[in-house]
């Protein structure tokens, strides 16, 4: 037997994933912070032994659990009432973590950006996948995309970002690799940011070049006219993991009328040279936990009507 759940636990304000396995077989898990490797040790002795008092005392009074596949089991008195009975041999391996300090880093998440090469196709997967229907978004005049958003957060959304087949192919390449995607992906992220000229100049200083200062605007359906400043995308900076910045302004967010139903978890990235990129994270005041893969990508884990997802 094989599940994945989210635990969130009452170590400071620490969310855990890990991986449930018969056997412990696989590859191990990440390197936890002490504190938390012990609650996910004592979660493995409770379950085995069918205590649900003992698990459920490992939780907040209002902690949850978010198996794969399943409705959330929230608070102590349910989950407790949710893991009686014997759960027989058990290991956990830890997939990923946020405490306090990388929840910050959900605070400076802006938006994901999942590019597509075809935006229809793409809507209709993540609608499945999620059990969320999107919010459709509007055109970029003049970038020849268009898109669609998932709220994460109150401040935070997912951006399905596709070809607009109503405008003509723009001069430029469309952001994100869209003309060469085969597949769609998580390809960029933005992070809040207020003053950015101060913010590229400062980072340059540091060797982090990032883009140049723009504007943009696009209206959403019912004629609301959105407009933002954002340092440019078309400079990708460590594949992609190292983000653009945006700023708001005094315009609505786009979160707020976005769908609603899922949640940023955690993020987290891969890249051949996890050491580079992270420093350049640091410089940049963003605590992105980065490490080793073949392949530049970013991983968020998400809450879901239909339990705990990894998109990427």
């Amino acid at each position: 037997m094989r599940g994945v759940l989210v635990m969130s636990v009452i170590v400071g304000t620490s969310v855990c994933v890990a991986e449930k396995r018969r056997d412990g077989a696989g590859e191990p898990s990440v390197k936890l912070p002490p504190e938390l490797a012990r609650v996910l040790t004592e979660y493995e002795a409770a379950l085995r032994a069918g205590d649900g008092r003992s698990l459920a005392r490992l939780f907040d009074e209002d902690g949850f659990v978010l198996p794969n596949g399943a409705p959330p089991v929230r608070g102590r008195a349910a989950i407790q009432q949710d893991y009686k009975g014997p759960g027989g041999p058990l290991v956990l391996r830890a997939l990923a973590f946020a405490t306090e300090r990388s929840s910050g880093l959900l605070a400076r998440v802006d938006h994901l950006v999942y590019a597509a090469p075809d935006l229809d196709a793409a809507i209709e997967r993540l609608e499945g996948l999620l059990g969320v229907r999107v919010t459709p978004g509007g055109q970029h005049p003049g970038r020849g995309t268009r898109n669609a958003l998932i709220a994460l957060g109150p401040a935070t959304y997912l951006e399905i970002l596709g070809p607009d087949p109503a405008q003509p192919k723009p001069a430029r390449s469309r952001w994100f690799g869209i003309d060469d995607l085969k597949t769609p992906r998580l390809a960029g992220w933005a992070a809040k940011g207020t003053e950015l000229e101060r913010l590229v100049e400062d980072a340059g200083r540091h060797g982090v070049k990032l883009g140049e200062v723009n504007s943009g605007s696009r209206r959403r359906p019912d004629g609301i006219l959105l407009s933002w400043r954002f340092t440019d995308p078309s400079t990708v900076v460590a594949d992609g993991i190292v983000p653009f910045f945006i700023d708001w302004g005094d315009t609505p967010h786009p979160a707020a009328s976005a769908a609603k139903g899922v949640s940023l978890i955690a993020l987290r990235a891969e890249h051949p040279d996890p050491e580079r990129v992270s420093q350049m994270l640091d410089l940049l005041g963003l605590d992105l936990p980065v490490r080793a893969g073949s392949t530049p990508a970013l991983v968020a884990i998400l809450g879901t009507p239909r339990g705990r997802i990894e998109l990427r």
